[in-house]
């Protein structure tokens, strides 16, 4: 008998804690790709969207991880993503996490071309969105889309990763197309010129996202509440937006935008999750939440997994043959998912 599996988790918020200031290192790219895409071979947004990613935990050359971000640190980062993204119809699916040991990267990461540049080229995945987490540095630059906008790939100091200000999730805007809501307007780029404050030219100018309003990247009160100015009137919690303690959210236009890029962008459509997984016969349990037995030193006996949750995600699942889902097995929700199963 063949089935269908509809399968969804609730994931848990994660405590916000102070970061000095929001500064990002991306670079805007010399074009944007999506309108270069000639009206005729450009394919509609996406509905939906799941995305891989995958963890990269730098440590010292002897595996040191003192100043490391931990991995149940790096999963709460995870899913502090879905309260923003969801509403957008853009999911994450955490395919798994892995180390890098190397004191370059380890000390006082620069966050240079160089630097930069070796390390989204260091142990890549070519079906998910590589975050490379690095320990606190000097550095003012908290996180960067190395790779470009949109992107394979970006590099994030740990403090920002678990802060509790989303700039997590500003770098992931960048992968998926965005750009900053102030593009434009508070600094000379090569191709894209400032939107005008009433929006006339939104379409084509600043962000290129029409219900983000025109942002000069200015001040704000202790309550978010826009102090810069000049007759501007951004929303201060937008994710894009470099308002210290504000980001919260997208707007829709900018969840059309992501979808819009995703679609059109063969990068990241090797990064989706399938529409429809088939699982055929087999012993092994359908696991919730990232296992003990994918860490590093799991313990005995541990059988793998065929799928978990994380990397799932909302995907439908079809079975056939003898399939065990079993999500309560002991050990396997360290986190405290809850997950809701239904046949359809």
């Amino acid at each position: 008998m063949r089935t269908k599996l509809l399968i969804s988790f609730t994931l848990a918020m994660v405590a916000r804690i102070g970061i000095s200031q929001i500064n990002c290192g991306t670079q805007t790219p010399p074009i944007d790709e999506l309108s270069q895409i000639n009206p005729q071979a450009k394919v509609a947004p996406l509905n939906n969207a799941t995305i891989k990613i995958f963890f990269h935990i730098v440590r010292k050359n002897n595996g040191d991880d003192a100043n490391s971000i931990s991995v149940s640190e790096a999963v709460n980062s995870f899913f502090a993503l879905a309260p923003i993204f969801n509403p957008q119809n853009i999911c994450f699916s955490l395919k798994g996490w892995g180390y890098i040991n190397s004191n370059l990267y380890y000390n006082d990461f620069s966050f240079n071309y160089n630097d930069c540049n070796s390390l989204i080229n260091t142990n890549v995945n070519t079906d998910a969105i590589d975050v490379y987490i690095v320990p606190n540095s000097n550095s003012s630059t908290q996180g960067i889309a190395f790779s470009g906008i949109p992107g394979r790939s970006l590099i994030i100091q740990k403090q920002a990763m678990i802060g509790g200000k989303n700039i997590f999730a500003h770098e992931l805007g960048h992968c998926l197309g965005l750009y900053h809501t102030f593009q434009s307007t508070s600094s000379n780029l090569p191709w894209a010129c400032p939107e005008n404050i009433n929006g006339s030219n939104c379409d084509i100018c600043g962000d290129l996202v029409c219900d983000t309003p025109a942002d000069n990247n200015g001040s704000t009160d202790g309550n978010c509440n826009y102090t810069g100015g000049g007759g501007y009137n951004p929303f201060t919690n937008n994710i894009m937006s470099y308002y210290d303690g504000c980001l919260t959210q997208f707007t829709n236009g900018q969840g059309l935008r992501m979808r819009d890029v995703i679609a059109n962008s063969q990068t990241l459509l090797d990064r989706l999750v399938p529409d429809n997984i088939t699982i055929t016969s087999t012993t092994y349990p359908l696991i919730i939440g990232p296992p003990s037995c994918n860490s590093s030193s799991p313990p005995p006996n541990c059988p793998a997994p065929l799928y978990n949750l994380l990397e799932i995600g909302k995907s439908k699942i079809s079975t056939s043959g003898n399939v065990i889902v079993n999500p309560d097995v002991p050990n396997n929700n360290p986190n405290n998912l809850i997950a809701t199963i239904g046949f359809i």
